[in-house]
C-alpha cells in the first residue's frame, strides 16, 4: 500500500496534539482574541493562534484540537501543541548552552567578568560577558 493510500485510508492523527499540555505552578496561560499568552516565571511568550486549530485551558491543561478536516489542519495540530509546549516550558526554565573548548593548548577561564579563551592565536581572546548572562566554566567546558 503507497504512503498516500495508507494516509487516506487511516488519516493522519497527531501523536503530539493528542497529548494535553501541563501547565506547572507559578504559569498562566490564557487565549485573548486569537492570542495566545504564557506567563511565567522567567518571561511572558505570546503568539498568534491560526484559524485551523482551537486552544482550550481546563484543570492546569492545554487541550489543542484541529477546527477542521484536512491535511493542512491536521499538520497545524501537532505544530501549534509544540509550540505550546515550548512556550510553556521556555517560561519555566533558562536557556543553557554548553561549549566544549577541546585541543592542545586550547583553554577557557574565567576572570571576574570576562572569558579568556586560548585558542590558537598568537594572544588570547577576553571576552566580556554582558550584564544579565551567567557563565561559567569547568573543565573546558563553557
Amino acid at each position: 500500500m503507497s504512503a498516500a493510500k495508507h494516509y487516506l485510508r487511516f488519516g493522519n492523527m497527531s501523536r503530539i496534539g493528542k497529548q494535553p499540555i501541563a501547565i506547572p505552578e507559578k504559569t498562566e496561560v490564557s487565549l485573548t482574541d486569537g492570542v495566545l499568552t504564557v506567563k511565567g516565571p522567567h518571561g511572558e511568550l505570546s503568539r498568534a493562534v491560526r484559524p485551523e486549530v482551537s486552544i482550550e485551558v481546563k484543570d492546569n491543561e492545554v487541550v489543542v484540537a484541529p477546527t477542521r478536516t484536512g491535511r493542512q489542519a491536521q499538520a497545524l495540530w501537532g505544530t501549534f501543541a509544540s509550540h505550546v509546549g515550548n512556550m510553556v516550558r521556555g517560561v519555566n526554565e533558562l536557556f543553557e548552552k554548553k561549549l566544549v573548548v577541546e585541543g592542545i593548548g586550547y583553554r577557557a577561564e574565567m576572570s571576574g567578568n570576562n572569558l579568556t579563551l586560548t585558542v590558537g592565536f598568537s594572544h588570547p581572546v577576553v571576552m566580556t560577558i554582558p550584564d544579565g548572562l551567567e557563565v561559567a566554566v569547568e573543565e573546558n567546558v563553557i
